[in-house]
């Protein structure tokens, strides 16, 4: 009752195996700390190898995952007490290799109050070999990339990290982010199928939580977080925010990190504008339609905002419809709106029932609809080349129709968000339909957004998108020199004042251009990674300023 003992066949272990194992027993026996259940001993009897552990009181996180996924407040408690065990291990070079719902015990009762990894035993290359494939399908689950010998990178902290984002997902959805009926089709996915993201699911869960577990997940182990301690911090301040009633805490992710290179940016900024976009989205759902205009100087982050909404919108369970227009030198008539008749047609085509609403909604008005977008015309089985009658005529039957079919999206009965980037570029026919919409739904419940997103530059004055009535027009402020600095530190971890500086300057308020600056700056060695050493303070992962390159 209090000690574990697991025996294996030392012919199954090579050498290297063997010896990495009796180290790594060594280590973790004088590491002493409770976050995770260390080896107490190992040796050999005969033909056997013997590892005796500490006996954890007890379920395991798996047999606890069938009842349901957890909420949210215990799956960043079992996230912190995974880190935590991983941070120690990290600390004195010794990798667990086996992250996984079978290893972690929690306590039994309605609520998490704690959890212990167990289990440093797995002594495995990090090259995929043919034992590989019959492992447990649930093993391959939790394996990173490089973990399976499908990325030649080597396996390091990062592919703990991976291990836990798929945990942390489970914790959260009730299943993993890949599945596949045997072992092969998991670790293709694993390769080259992006995770789906939380709030894209529905689930209820908090932008930055959601961003956690994406980052976690990033296929190349560099673009991951790279210590297990950053992840610990950043959960730790979720969970506080949450407590003080914050349902969407405003971290930057990945502050804490400390890196040797870069990676994606953070959501950093626009939390007042999201909260906007938010409330016009709550308007449409009790039926009080709108148009909502977007607008911002090149760089200026309008594109990951409408990302960021989109999930939020999915989140509700909104039905998402976007169009992105073209350069005006590559488009066709309605270009911007054929990303949404496309989206029409999956949906007709996954959903029972939708293809007949979308038919008595534009009643006689299909032709002309497939003749001005022809991506209906198998929807509808109508030729997308007949004739309208002359071109002034055919045009103005075009915007009817295509007014009649945002109308006819609004009575499927689900609430429906649809984005449009890049209007700068949408043709005059276009914004007519718009226009055309917009008055006819102001007398009518429709629960249905439309938000236009365009940059301001290239937009006039007298334009006529501006003369859209909207019921909210968003204008993206540029960066303050604050909000600069939090978006480059999501990137690279904590930077120098003096490359800080820089940034801000070249920057002038916009986030591309700040991304682009940090990049710039590594790329032509002003910002260089300063490794510890020896002789050095200094923590993996700092930065520091190379003077004549900057």
């Amino acid at each position: 009752t209090s000690v574990v003992v697991k025996l294996m066949r030392a012919s199954v272990l090579s050498a290297s195996a063997r010896m990495r194992l009796e180290h790594e027993a060594a280590v973790l026996s004088r590491i002493g700390t409770g976050v995770f259940a260390p080896l107490l001993d190992c040796g050999d009897e005969g033909d056997l190898v013997y590892l005796v552990m500490p006996f954890v009181p007890g379920i395991t996180l798996q047999q606890r995952l069938q009842q349901g996924p957890l909420p949210v407040m215990d799956a960043i408690t079992v996230g912190c007490a995974i880190l935590n065990a991983l941070s120690e291990a990290h600390a004195h070079e010794v990798l667990h290799r086996n992250v996984k719902p079978a290893n972690v015990i929690v306590n039994e009762g309605t609520f998490l109050r704690e959890a212990t990894l167990i289990d440093f035993s797995i002594a495995r290359s990090a090259r995929l070999d043919a034992s590989i494939r019959d492992q447990w399908i649930g093993t391959a689950q939790y394996m990173s990339p490089e973990g399976a010998g499908l990325l030649d990178q080597e396996v390091t902290a990062c592919s703990d990290l991976y291990s836990t984002g798929i945990v942390l997902f489970e914790c959260l959805a009730g299943r993993p982010p890949f599945a596949g009926e045997n072992v092969g089709e998991v670790l293709r996915q694993h390769m080259t199928v992006q995770p789906p993201k939380l709030r894209g699911l529905g689930l209820s869960v908090p932008r930055v939580l959601d961003e956690v577990v994406q980052r976690l997940l990033r296929k190349d182990p560099r673009d991951r977080y790279q210590a297990a301690e950053a992840v610990a911090t950043d959960l730790t301040v979720i969970a506080e925010a949450l407590q003080r009633g914050e349902s969407e805490p405003t971290i930057v992710v990945g502050i804490h990190d400390r890196r040797q290179t870069l990676t994606e940016p953070a959501f950093v900024g626009r939390d007042q504008e999201l909260e906007t976009l938010s409330s016009q989205l709550e308007n449409a759902q009790a039926g009080r339609s709108g148009v909502v205009l977007l607008e911002a100087e090149s760089g200026g982050g309008k594109s990951r905002l409408l990302a960021e909404f989109a999930q939020h919108g999915a989140q509700q369970g909104v039905w998402i419809l976007r169009g992105q227009g073209l350069d005006q030198a590559a488009q066709r008539p309605f270009q911007l709106l054929i990303g949404v008749a496309e989206g029409l047609v999956s949906a007709a085509r996954l959903e029972l029932g939708m293809e007949e609403k979308f038919r008595v909604g534009l009643g006689d008005q299909r032709e002309a609809a497939c003749s001005a977008l022809p991506e209906l015309a198998n929807l509808f089985g109508i030729s997308s080349t007949a004739q309208l009658g002359p071109e002034e005529h055919g045009e103005a039957r075009s915007v009817q129709a295509l007014t009649t079919l945002l109308d006819a999206v609004g009575k499927t009965g689900r609430p429906v968000l649809v984005l449009l980037d890049d209007c700068q570029w949408a043709d005059e026919l276009t914004i007519r339909v718009l226009s055309n919409w917009q008055r006819q739904s102001e007398n009518t419940e429709r629960p249905i957004l439309v938000v236009a997103a365009f940059r301001s530059e290239e937009v006039a004055f007298d334009h006529p998108l501006r003369a859209l009535n909207a019921s909210a027009h968003l204008k993206l402020r540029a960066f303050p020199a604050s909000n600069v600095r939090k978006l480059v530190e999501s990137m690279a971890g904590p930077l120098p004042d003096e490359a800080v500086a820089v940034i801000e300057r070249l920057a002038e308020g916009s986030p591309f251009m700040a991304a682009a600056a940090v990049r710039g700056l590594v790329e032509s060695g002003a910002l260089i990674p300063q490794r510890a050493s020896a002789s050095s303070s200094e923590a993996v992962g700092a930065w520091r300023v190379e003077p004549s390159a900057m």
